[in-house]
């Protein structure tokens, strides 16, 4: 908290007058290249910042965009190589850089500026960015679920922050998918009219992820992902006692004390109601904890039960546990095979994972 308030203390120091003069001009420090897609009533403005030069996954979720009819805007936030700029312009219909300032919001911001710009006016928009490998593998349904659903803003997955507090509930901004009624709605254009670039990652999320679900509330217009706790919990409660305790040996766990509490009910029988109904609470209660993720602790019973589509690059060691997981269950057959690319790079940043260095928490102390 003490952090939030010095970084929002900072923030309205300097993220205003910093911004005042990144919109004063704007034009100068683009460069923007013409793709070789075409545009269409459907835009995927994507971000990236690979300031190592492009995975190659990102060719192939480009492709996989245009493959479900979505027309993809680059936006990166890193200079681009001639290679890389011309790998892009051909899976893309425009190609923008841009300076590194405001995470992926503050490319989401300027990419919709330059759509406006530009006159376009799209029917459906995703605003998505490079936190994650998605797709997976060919053949993935993700998007077309998604423009199923009916809702004017989904993602991959709806989050609930703290049980007991609501408000602070949003859906992931990795990846957004807006309807034309959302497109279209007045609280749209406020929410992007006033938002404040931050190069704090805690003020993006507070002001960006959670602000734009936020702002889809307080206009009544609907949310929510194709995963959430709620839905996950749902996906549990209807399997037997020995798909169940399939599903509880698969669990990511970063938490000793909670590996021993799944072993322990593993260890235990007869796998009867009652065993079934505590291995449900134990579910029910790390999902409704702040540390267990759907994309984490569960992530390969996400992948089977809920056709959860993707995989964080985060560094922090519940994603890296995540990753192991995936692969573990890719190579045991429970999952299907990821796409090249994608496996390589996954296989990579598994091999080097080194823990990163965590200042908030004393020299020595876990969370």
């Amino acid at each position: 908290m003490r952090q939030q308030v010095v970084h929002g203390v900072t923030g309205a120091l300097y993220d205003q007058p910093r911004q005042y003069f990144h919109d004063r001009s704007f034009g100068n420090h683009l460069q923007v290249t013409v793709g070789a897609r075409s545009f269409g009533n459907k835009i995927a403005l994507f971000v990236l910042y690979q300031p190592a030069g492009i995975a190659a996954s990102i060719c192939f979720t480009l492709d996989h965009l245009a493959s479900q009819g979505w027309s993809p805007l680059v936006v990166s936030n890193a200079p681009l190589s001639a290679p890389d700029r011309a790998a892009l312009t051909a899976r893309a219909a425009l190609v923008v850089e841009r300076p590194n300032v405001g995470y992926d919001f503050g490319a989401y911001r300027d990419g919709l500026r330059v759509m406006t710009e530009r006159g376009l006016r799209p029917e459906r928009l995703i605003l998505m960015n490079d936190s994650t490998w998605f797709p997976l593998r060919e053949g993935d349904t993700s998007l077309a679920r998604m423009e199923a659903s009916g809702l004017d803003m989904i993602g991959h997955n709806f989050k609930i922050e703290i049980a007991e507090e609501p408000k602070h509930d949003h859906v992931e901004s990795h990846l957004l998918m807006f309807s034309g009624k959302a497109l279209n709605h007045p609280a749209f254009a406020e929410f992007w009219r006033t938002y404040l670039m931050s190069n704090f990652r805690e003020l993006t999320i507070w002001r960006g992820e959670k602000g734009l679900t936020d702002a889809m509330r307080h206009a009544a217009l609907s949310f929510g992902g194709l995963l959430s706790r709620d839905r996950m919990v749902q996906l549990l409660e209807v399997l037997d006692p020995a798909e169940l305790a399939e599903t509880v040996g698969q669990l990511s766990h970063y938490r000793p004390e909670q590996r021993a509490i799944s072993d322990a009910l593993l260890a235990r029988q007869p796998h009867d109601e009652a065993w079934r109904q505590a291995v449900l609470k134990m579910c029910h209660d790390l999902l409704t904890g702040r540390h267990h993720f759907v994309s984490t602790t569960f992530i390969e019973s996400a992948m089977r039960l809920g056709g959860l589509g993707f995989v964080k690059k985060d560094k922090d060691l519940r994603h890296n546990l995540a990753r192991i997981r995936v692969l573990e269950a890719v190579d045991a057959g429970r999952l299907a095979p990821l796409q090249d690319d994608v496996r390589r790079e996954m296989c990579q940043m598994v091999d080097r994972w080194v823990e990163p260095f965590d200042w908030r928490l004393p020299p020595g102390k876990k969370e």
